[in-house]
């Protein structure tokens, strides 16, 4: 009986823990900073780096505002997990209740940049301060995949679109983070076509159709069609003229004839 206990208790230490949300930080020092590897430490950026929360990248769900439950953090990790895995691109969602003195541009940049997410990524904070706003801020090489995915245009569209934040403004703090992911997913499974992409009322992307380019083409497109037609028939034309006369003379027994001719010589004789 022991054994299986023991049996037991090391399965349950042994198999992998699915983290999917935390409030945990660790404690930053000059001496460690805890920072990626690719960050340098400077006399400039020290002071930045200790006044930003340490966390475990892998977590991906930072509740400092306690915004959501338990049930509603497993359910957002899973749909963050599931975008990275599609995307390749990193998605944070920080709550909190102070910036600690910066503005939401640099709470958000010092909180990526400082903690080891991948250099691709997006970031989305909501502070619980209604005038503060959220912001969504998107990390990566300019020709990088999430800066090229996500241009300025499309983050003032996603984080300023009613389904976000008519959801806020009731407290619905789950169901506007949902809509933000939904969000962006349906930028990315669109970013491969041409046109403008706009948000729908049910809160799906769909890819604008340009009808008044349309008409405009198919308009000059027909006037093209009809001229081309008309030098067409004018051509064949020309080409029936010459089929019926010049290629049928015979210039060997061609005789001209004009008004002046005139016909002489014509007699009857009468025998008597």
């Amino acid at each position: 009986m022991k054994n299986i206990k023991w049996i037991l208790l090391l399965i349950l230490l042994c198999a992998p823990t699915i983290v999917f949300a935390s409030t945990n930080t660790f404690t930053r020092t000059e001496e460690k900073p805890l920072v990626p590897k690719d960050v340098v430490v400077t006399s400039e950026n020290i002071g930045r780096i200790l006044k930003t929360p340490a966390v475990s990248a892998a977590e991906k769900i930072y509740d400092f505002a306690d915004l959501y439950s338990d049930q509603e953090e497993r359910d957002l990790y899973k749909a963050i997990d599931d975008y990275i895995d599609k995307t390749g691109i990193d998605l944070v969602i920080v709550t909190t209740n102070s910036l600690n003195g910066y503005d939401m541009e640099e709470y958000a940049s010092y909180f990526y940049d400082y903690n080891d997410f991948k250099v691709e990524g997006v970031l989305f904070l909501l502070c619980a301060d209604p005038s503060v706003s959220d912001y969504m801020l998107v990390s990566g090489d300019q020709t990088g995949i999430a800066r090229t995915t996500y241009s300025d245009i499309i983050t003032r569209q996603t984080i300023r679109t009613e389904h976000i934040w008519n959801h806020f403004q009731r407290g619905d703090y789950y169901e506007g983070t949902d809509n933000y992911i939904k969000i962006i997913n349906g930028f990315y499974d669109n970013s491969h076509n041409d046109g403008e992409l706009v948000i729908r009322e049910d809160g799906s992307v769909v890819r604008l159709i340009p009808w008044m380019e349309i008409i405009i083409l198919t308009v000059s497109l027909s006037f093209i069609a009809t001229i081309l037609c008309v030098f067409q028939i004018t051509g064949n034309n020309k080409i029936k003229y010459k089929d019926n006369l010049t290629d049928k003379i015979d210039e060997k027994t061609l005789v001209f004839r004009t008004e002046s001719d005139e016909y002489i010589g014509t007699s009857i004789l009468k025998k008597k």
